[in-house]
């Protein structure tokens, strides 16, 4: 064994014992005593703050960028409901987005969010595209969550990057498509947000903080119940949905009022021409785009 291999196993021991120990102490908050790691680098270019009649909602991520437009991912609880929002990106500027939502898979909690005129914007970079595989944990015990928390209302919610390890507790996905358990300080608003590798690579989107307001038996998906210890467990942790299982779902989705074509890799274009959305709806106009971010905190 490797001195890496064995730091990494010594790390991940001691996270498990410290939530088999119940010391009633959450890891996550253990976490957030810890300094804020700096807003800087690719994890903070490619998140953005999702806004709804002007309050802030959650967080998304930019995936792909070309032809007059952007994707990006969100949780889908963010955006319940709405069709469209405000988004605002790393460079402070707010811009509407429609709401589409993939048939392909239902099951997951994840929304995407086409940004028309943003072709611009930096997006975030797979793990799996550097050789390295998004849906497997154990090849990152060290990760970073990105989003913008939500606190004092009276204050402007702000960029945050929270650190931890990745936890083994699940081999299987949870309903929502949450499978990866993290210690990193996910809080509130930092919903949709990306969750990365320490070389700030995408393995997955951020989706339920630890200590949940109104926490609730989680299942397996299939509706199978979890034994009440591992429920207890994944309470003390940050759960996400990873990168490899929403990413594909890309290839099937047309912005609206345009038409798909051939993925090129190596730019990450999906998109080009008319068509009508994909959501079955009409895109949503100039003026309901404005209106979307007319109320965006200044």
């Amino acid at each position: 064994m490797t001195p890496g291999q064995r730091g990494r196993t010594l790390a991940l021991r001691w996270a498990s014992a410290l939530l088999a120990a119940g010391l009633g102490l959450s890891v996550a908050a253990a976490a957030e005593a810890a300094p804020a790691v700096p807003s800087a680098g690719t994890a903070a270019a490619v998140t953005a703050q999702v806004l709804v009649a002007g309050e802030p909602r959650g967080s998304a991520i930019i995936l792909g960028r070309g032809h007059g437009g952007s994707w990006l991912a969100t949780s889908r609880h963010v955006v319940d409901g709405e069709g469209r929002v405000c988004v605002r990106t790393s460079d402070g500027r707010n811009r509407p987005a429609t709401t589409v939502l993939s048939g392909q898979d239902r099951q997951l909690d994840v929304a995407f969010l086409w940004l028309p005129g943003s072709d611009r914007l930096p997006a975030a970079i797979p793990a799996a595209a550097t050789g390295r595989s998004a849906g497997t944990p154990w090849e990152f015990p060290i990760v970073v969550a990105s989003g913008y928390p939500v606190g004092d209302q009276q204050q402007r919610p702000s960029y945050r990057e929270r650190r931890g390890l990745l936890l083994p507790l699940l081999p299987g996905p949870l309903e929502g498509g949450m499978q990866l358990a993290t210690t990193a300080a996910v809080h509130k608003g930092m919903s949709g947000g990306g969750l990365f590798d320490d070389q700030e690579r995408l393995i997955g989107l951020n989706t339920s903080h630890a200590d949940p307001l109104w926490p609730a038996p989680l299942k397996r998906e299939g509706g199978k119940a979890l034994s009440p210890e591992l429920n207890r467990r994944l309470e003390l942790v940050a759960l996400a949905i990873p990168a490899a299982r929403f990413l594909p779902l890309l290839a099937g989705l047309q912005p609206p009022g345009q038409s798909p074509v051939a993925t090129d890799a190596k730019n990450r274009s999906w998109w080009r021409g008319a068509a009508r959305s994909p959501s079955g709806g009409r895109p949503g106009s100039d003026q309901a785009g404005a209106a979307a971010c007319a109320g965006a905190l200044r």
